[in-house]
């Protein structure tokens, strides 16, 4: 009888040491390394959009992000086999280990990836206007890339900002961004860019596209306050 409890106990450890040996691989501090939307992956530090996630023990969680202005929000957690259910403010995150260590899971259509190293972000800067360009660099189609937002750039599709442009002689075809629907407009160049003057019927007051050293274009449309910046690329 003795024998037999000694084995039942020595199971029964042998079972809560790998049940504590898989909880361990989710406690500690994870760092938001990359989001996805379809396609499109960005990396959030990379728009001042840092998040930090620490699984504590007993089940608590804090997530702390420096650019918002609430920076901490507490959490709790729970793990069904291999799955890691954090909840924030009565909403789920679902997150499950990789065989490559890191944190993926989903939210609000939203993918997450977590890692136990910060990955330093590479910030896309567009290039210096181009000297001397011609109005025949400015010909041929084009597709928006990043758009500027709040002083860095993000990939244009996860900001629904995407758009054509096609240039042909002195006028250029926009479609897109659910304002233009091939909608051809007059451009006029000078000094090496494009202008168009907008009308009284026009969203924008004016557009104007300049070409980069490394052979983007930059189309900025004049808003009356913040202007809008597009990145756009020779479209294949």
């Amino acid at each position: 009888m003795k024998k037999l409890i000694a084995v039942i106990l020595t199971l029964a450890l042998s079972t809560l040491a790998v049940a504590m040996a898989e909880t361990t691989d989710y406690l500690g501090t994870w760092y938001l390394n990359e989001m996805t939307m379809g396609d499109a992956s960005f990396a959030p530090a990379a728009m001042g959009m840092d998040l930090t996630m620490e699984i504590k023990e007993d089940g608590t969680a804090v997530l702390t992000a420096p650019s918002e202005e609430e920076a901490e929000q507490a959490a709790t957690w729970t793990l069904d086999g291999e799955t890691l259910t954090v909840t924030v403010e009565g909403e789920n995150m679902t997150l499950a280990l990789q065989e490559d260590g890191a944190l993926k899971g989903e939210q609000g259509g939203m993918g997450m990836c977590f890692g136990r190293e910060k990955v330093e972000a590479e910030v896309y800067e567009p290039a210096a206007v181009a000297e001397g360009a011609t109005e025949a660099d400015f010909a041929g189609a084009w597709k928006s890339t990043y758009v500027e937002m709040n002083g860095t750039y993000m990939q244009a599709s996860l900001a629904s900002m995407d758009l054509t442009a096609e240039f042909d002689g002195a006028t250029m075809t926009l479609d897109g961004m659910y304002v233009f629907d091939n909608v051809t407009l007059d451009f006029a160049f000078s000094n090496g860019a494009l202008t168009h003057e907008g009308g009284e019927d026009e969203m924008y007051a004016g557009i104007t596209a300049q070409l980069l050293q490394d052979g983007a274009m930059k189309l900025t449309f004049d808003t009356g306050d913040e202007p809008l910046v597009l990145i756009m690329e020779k479209a294949e």
